[in-house]
């Protein structure tokens, strides 16, 4: 006899999977052939009518849909399908509201782009000893579906190295006249003077950042072109040592106060400091100064996607260092392995 006795007043929760202590009162593992109803109880699941075929049954050998692997997608009146994953990898959807020709009721089957991808079908494929039935689990949020495979293991992929200190970024932040702009890279000092005001109306042309960053660039090219590749953008300089590996000190100033250029390397204070025109995939660690544990990072995406265009992006949140996941085992990146069909990915198929 059981030690404790519980009252359950209604079965009306209905099935939920999740651990039994976090289950409320009327919820259930299972209900098999059952329906919970609100006015009449828990009832017996209604009979079902057959309306017409999805597929043409030749026999057992050539009956790719075997065993498969069945879910429903339901999203309203309109757009109501039914799914498979067959043993060998395919994924076959019909639309089951039904169109009538001539009397006949068909089901219309959905074109699956993307499907005969390697990654997919690898990803949709059930292992040697495995029955698909049992293989997969599907779930829907908004208004997108995914499939699970429950034998994917989401993994990390081995560890890269991430050097610290062996990049830079220099910012021309205002424009003055007569003035030097200098970079001190390991101690040693590379400028460019700007014109007076007089000579620059004498060749009608005035001093902009585009004219600075240029001096600059070819004063360190000059002397290090073995050792750096510096990179110019609208506003900013991209200081990468050639060998990706050995940490260098860098300092600036300039202007008529000394700060008209800034620079920083792996870390800033503030977004306010990042150069608004970058390398695409630049990372940066942006420090909360009172807790670390608060610090993020980001990470620069070029609107062209291309690292040597020097066009303008935006700054997303990002991984740090030395996070790597395995995008075979996670396709979409969040926490499970997951193969999205309504939208591509990664690994996935749109429709």
């Amino acid at each position: 006899m059981a030690a404790i006795t519980q009252f359950v007043p209604t079965f009306l929760g209905g099935v939920s999977r999740q651990a039994d202590t976090k289950k409320f009162p009327g919820q259930v593992n299972e209900i098999l052939n059952g329906y919970p109803d609100p006015t009449y109880g828990l009832l017996k699941r209604s009979g079902a009518k057959f309306i017409g075929s999805l597929y043409s049954y030749a026999n057992d050998s050539s009956d790719e849909l075997k065993d498969g692997y069945w879910f429903a997608i339901d999203r309203d009146n309109d757009e109501r399908y039914a799914g498979v994953i067959t043993t060998n990898g395919n994924i076959r959807i019909w639309n089951t509201v039904p169109v009538n020709t001539g009397g006949v009721l068909t089901f219309t089957e959905a074109t699956i782009t993307g499907k005969t991808d390697p990654d997919v079908v690898s990803y949709l494929t059930t292992p040697a000893g495995v029955e698909t039935l049992h293989n997969f689990h599907t779930f829907y949020y908004l208004d997108r579906s995914y499939i699970i495979n429950k034998s994917k293991t989401v993994a990390m992929n081995a560890k890269t190295d991430y050097y610290l200190k062996t990049r830079a970024t220099v910012v021309v932040g205002s424009i003055d006249y007569d003035q030097e702009y200098s970079i001190y890279i390991n101690g040693t000092k590379y400028s460019f003077t700007t014109v007076s005001i007089t000579d620059a109306e004498t060749r009608d042309e005035p001093v902009d950042a585009d004219e600075i960053l240029d001096g600059l660039k070819s004063a360190i090219d000059a002397a290090l072109s073995s050792t750096f590749t510096v990179t110019k953008f609208s506003n900013s300089l991209e200081i990468e040592i050639n060998d990706g590996q050995t940490p260098f000190n860098i300092e600036v100033e300039g202007g008529v106060q000394g700060v008209s250029l800034t620079v920083y390397q792996d870390e800033v204070s503030t977004t306010s400091r990042l150069a608004a025109y970058t390398k695409s995939g630049r990372r940066v660690k942006i420090l909360n100064t009172i807790d670390d544990r608060s610090s993020y990072f980001v990470r620069f995406v070029g609107s062209g996607g291309n690292s040597a265009v020097a066009g303008s992006g935006f700054y997303e949140e990002s991984r740090g260092w030395d996070i790597d996941t395995d995008d075979e085992g996670n396709p979409i990146a969040t926490s499970g392995a997951f193969c999205p069909f309504f939208s591509s990915g990664v690994v996935g198929a749109q429709w």
